[in-house]
């Protein structure tokens, strides 16, 4: 929810009041989704064998990166759209 808040605020930017509206925006994206790219790395690396972790947690990183990075394109993309 804090997250759909965040990215709400985010797509309303376009006033004087901006970098506010930019800051709190992606406070409330970083509190809503931030405990689940935690979660979702212990469990990527809790399941794998000891010496296969670093290669599980830079795939659980570069999977976090890039979803997010393609979340944000398609949401950029509806919201010009709109």
């Amino acid at each position: 929810m804090r997250s759909a808040l965040g990215g709400l605020l985010l797509v309303g930017v376009d006033s004087a009041l901006a970098l506010p509206l930019v800051m709190i925006g992606i406070a409330a994206l970083a509190l809503g989704t931030g405990p689940l790219f935690a979660l979702g790395a212990g469990l990527v690396v809790g399941r794998v064998p000891p010496e296969r972790a670093d290669s599980a947690a830079s795939m659980s990183v570069t999977g976090n990166c890039f979803g997010g990075s393609l979340g944000f394109a398609l949401l950029g993309m509806v919201a010009a759209v709109v």
